[in-house]
């Protein structure tokens, strides 16, 4: 199933397409179905919106693309944040 995502400025207007979550846990180092739920329940994380197609879980793959960006963006900011820490004492 692909969908076409609205339209902005700068963005790319390539169809979206769903990505069972089979293949978004691997892509995020092999999560089990626990953490998967965990995820898709807690809110503050900003995870991909669950879509159900039948009995399987899906996500979009430009939601799951940005949520794995923001994990990579916050990982890197606290490594710097302890390099500097480590640099100053």
């Amino acid at each position: 199933m692909k969908r076409n995502p609205a339209p902005s400025i700068g963005a790319s207007v390539e169809p979206d397409e769903l990505v069972p979550d089979t293949i978004v846990a691997r892509e995020l180092g092999g999560a089990s179905k626990m953490q998967m739920w965990r995820f898709t329940n807690d809110v503050s994380l900003g995870f991909p919106v669950l879509v159900k197609v039948g009995r399987k879980n899906h996500r979009w793959r430009s939601e799951v693309e940005a949520f794995k960006a923001r994990l990579t963006a916050k990982a890197l900011a606290e490594r710097n944040k302890q390099q500097q820490k480590r640099a100053a004492a």
